[in-house]
């Protein structure tokens, strides 16, 4: 799969910590929103924008944003004309009317794409 040693070593710390911290699906659906970012942030490889899609698919949190999503600021542009690159507040701002549902609208924005 040609992946660094870099990608391979985050890997392995989220294997480990899965296998050794008590860290999976059940245990992180007990927990607030807050807290499982916090949860999956403290994992060595793991940003922003993979907590927020684990939270999207593996947790069925429907209120993640993808912030710094290639993909997404793609759609935005096309969709809102925002800059190729729209800030947070820009995306806070577009999502607004969405409260509650912002994973659906990525969703939808992605497959805009295709």
């Amino acid at each position: 799969m040609q992946f660094s040693k870099q990608k391979i070593n985050y890997i392995l710390n989220i294997s480990a910590a899965f296998c050794s911290d008590g860290l999976n699906k059940k245990s992180l659906m007990r927990l607030s929103k807050s807290e499982q970012m916090a949860k999956l942030l403290a994992i060595k490889g793991i940003g922003p924008w993979t907590a927020n899609y684990v939270s999207m698919k593996s947790l069925r949190d429907m209120t993640c944003i993808a912030y710094g999503d290639t993909g997404l600021s793609s759609a935005l542009h096309t969709n809102f004309s925002t800059d190729k690159k729209p800030d947070n507040d820009t995306i806070n701002e577009i999502f607004k009317p969405f409260a509650g549902w912002e994973s659906y609208l990525n969703f939808y924005l992605w497959r805009s794409l295709s």
